[in-house]
């Protein structure tokens, strides 16, 4: 599955998802456990799949048992 972030002001349907550059995403959140430049002003997630796999039962878990999940972007 995939992580549905709710009541973000001006949006809907945001997921936080797997993908490595701003061509996976239109507008969701992805995650990776580092990045890279791939030219000047452009950069790439890596270890996408390995982040999310870690991040999901975390998140799941808490939901599951009843706790508010947030997210602070800055």
């Amino acid at each position: 599955g995939m992580l549905w972030l709710q009541n973000v002001p001006g949006f809907d349907g945001v997921l936080i998802h797997i993908g490595n550059t701003d061509k996976d995403t239109e507008g969701c959140l992805l995650v990776g456990l580092t990045y890279g430049q791939i030219t000047p002003g452009r950069y790439e997630l890596k270890s996408s799949t390995l982040a999310y796999i870690k991040l999901y039962p975390i998140v799941a878990k808490a939901l599951l048992a009843g706790e508010t999940v947030s997210i602070e972007i800055k």
